[in-house]
């Protein structure tokens, strides 16, 4: 068959997150003139990058697959979160089986456990994650020093590396007993949600146990909950979807399939470089901001995440 050429950006340690942004599209767009199309900036040291090279080398096969390459096709959705905030009961539900063991122990889970589900014609892959441990923790997390929960922190983080949509799942009924201010989110959970993002991985945020926020709720008590998932995705994850759920009743489930979908493909869009344009030209016409108006171009130079590079 014909062959097919497909460039690849190796050692993008860093670059890949939110920081240095700018020098990626710049080294992108200048790959771009080998005229073998849109680079793949990856790490292969960090793994960075990996689920959309991954993704690109499955197009070079026939479209007749086998059961199990249909299946490889699906949405991979990584499981994530502090211990015992119920991402295996929600994985259980998810897929309507007791895949996964579950209980009021922390820490049951610890190695990654995949498990598939579909949803109106389409398929998902589900990766349920060991709980997150604060390094300083790991040590009297377990009878081994910290080793074992080290190792699960790494198999979490690499989850999330070849993960399509990251899940970030937190117990509400435990993050409402506490003053976090502005946010609803520790900071350790923001850092996990950053982790994700600085990935290219787009995020939703999964407030679990609502059924026992909410228990015999009051006026007052709804209120609080009302604000309290008001706050709960940061100005930083902007756009990240918020599902308020209960994974031991399924109350609210319905909604997270739904959900993942449209953020995945959202994650894959790709827009008109005319229409970037007249979205440009049009700003310029409705703001005074001396950078915008010094912009005169703009083109998407990738997808998952969508990217784009202004001149």
């Amino acid at each position: 068959g014909e062959g097919r050429v497909k460039v690849v950006l190796n050692k993008c340690d860093g670059l890949l997150s939110r920081n240095y942004s700018g020098e990626l599209e710049a080294t992108s767009a200048e790959a771009c003139k080998l005229g073998f199309g849109e680079p793949i900036s990856i790490s292969a040291e960090s793994g960075e990058g990996m689920a959309e090279l991954y993704d690109v080398l499955r197009t070079s096969f026939p479209s007749d697959l086998s059961a199990t390459e249909r299946h490889e096709r699906s949405i991979r959705v990584a499981i994530t979160g502090r211990p015992n905030v119920g991402k295996s009961t929600l994985l259980n539900k998810m897929v309507g089986a007791d895949r996964v063991l579950t209980g009021p122990k922390p820490g049951l889970t610890r190695d990654s456990v995949e498990a598939a589900c579909e949803w109106d014609g389409r398929s998902f892959t589900l990766v349920d994650t060991a709980g997150r441990v604060k390094q300083q923790k790991q040590a009297i997390y377990d009878d081994m020093g910290g080793e074992v929960a080290g190792k699960a922190n790494e198999q979490a983080e690499k989850a999330v590396h070849f993960a399509h949509v990251v899940l970030m799942v937190l117990d509400v009924s435990v993050a409402l007993e506490k003053d976090l201010g502005h946010s609803s989110l520790t900071h350790f959970e923001r850092t996990m949600a950053d982790h994700a993002v600085k990935h290219g991985r787009p995020l939703i945020v999964v407030a679990n146990k609502m059924d026992l926020a909410l228990g015999t709720s009051s006026r007052e008590k709804e209120e609080k909950i009302n604000a309290f998932l008001q706050n709960l995705v940061p100005r930083d994850f902007h756009g990240a979807a918020c599902i308020p759920l209960s994974a031991k009743s399924g109350l609210g489930l319905s909604f997270l399939l739904p959900a993942i979908a449209d953020t995945y493909d959202r994650w894959c869009q790709r827009i008109q470089t005319s229409h970037l344009n007249q979205w440009l030209e049009d700003l310029t016409h409705f703001t005074q901001v001396k950078l915008v108006s010094q912009m005169k171009f703009v083109t998407q130079v990738k997808a998952r995440p969508p990217t784009f590079a202004f001149f």
